[in-house]
């Protein structure tokens, strides 16, 4: 139960991370989910930030790691109602 590190300056390609939530199931097993909000134009760029992203998480000790990734034009409900 705490509040999670900012790690949005270290992942490049993305350029807003909302909705993240990491908590423990049960001791030993955390878990993270998020959504990366990225301009990457190509599938392969948009892989390769999802992959270096959770690679970054699992740097940080939370071994099960769920991203989705959103394009700007693209409107997530929840930016409004919950993240500004």
């Amino acid at each position: 139960e705490g509040r999670p590190h900012d790690q949005r300056r270290e992942q490049e390609g993305a350029d807003r991370v909302h909705d993240l939530h990491v908590w423990c199931i049960t001791t030993g097993m955390a878990i993270c989910t998020a959504h990366l909000m990225v301009d990457a134009a190509t599938v392969e760029e948009q892989y390769l930030v999802l992959k270096q992203a959770g690679k970054l998480v699992k740097s940080k000790g939370v071994p099960h790691v769920t991203l989705q990734l959103e394009g700007h034009e693209e409107s997530c409900p929840t930016i409004s109602k919950h993240c500004n």
